[in-house]
């Protein structure tokens, strides 16, 4: 398979042939992985409707399982990517974009809950460093956040634990930058409590 070619890592090539492999079993295709591979590649490019249509059944399906909450978005996405690189490598012209349009969008933040207190991490030195990374905490979009006094409180004996230990020898403390300046702020306000 040409498809194979194009992967060079070796994770990403199990990953991508086990979403081909689902595909093709979708559409029915018996034998190994390289006769289903070949067998849509032929009928597909005597067929271009055929190619077309058996993608767009099979997303349908995915699209109907995302709105079942049973497969995650980011998931069928990457079984987009996959078909993809095997229509590409295989000279299959089906228009991709057609498929992936009535795909919903892949979210670039977490909608479940906004981190609360309990989440703050243990501390564990790995190395003669420290970094800790103030991202947000509010439901949608993390990084437009102003931390309050009680938010940054319980980091002052967090950050106080890493700056004893003898073989610590620097700690870097960072927020979100934000158009707004609320790093700025919240950098100052922890200064001046810690």
């Amino acid at each position: 398979m040409l498809f194979l070619y194009a992967l060079k890592a070796p994770a990403t090539k199990e990953k991508y042939i086990q979403r081909l492999t689902k595909f093709l079993d979708f559409l029915g295709y018996q034998g190994t992985k390289e006769e289903k591979a070949r067998a849509i590649a032929a009928r597909a490019k005597a067929d271009l409707n055929y190619g077309f249509n058996s993608v767009l059944k099979f997303f349908q399906v995915k699209r109907e399982q995302i709105d079942r909450k049973e497969t995650a978005i980011g998931t069928v996405r990457n079984y987009a990517k996959s078909i993809k690189l095997f229509c590409d490598m295989a000279d299959l012209q089906i228009p991709r974009a057609k498929i992936t349009r009535g795909l919903p969008r892949e979210k670039r933040f977490a909608d479940d809950r906004a981190p609360t207190l309990q989440y703050l991490s243990n501390v564990a030195l790995t190395a003669d460093h420290g970094f800790i990374r103030f991202h947000g905490r509010n439901k949608g979009y993390w990084y437009n956040c102003s931390y309050d006094e009680q938010e940054l409180k319980p980091w002052v004996s967090k950050v106080n634990k890493i700056r004893k230990d003898p073989e610590a020898k620097r700690l870097r403390i960072y927020f979100n930058n934000h158009y707004w300046a609320k790093a700025v702020a919240n950098a100052l306000e922890f200064k001046e409590i810690h």
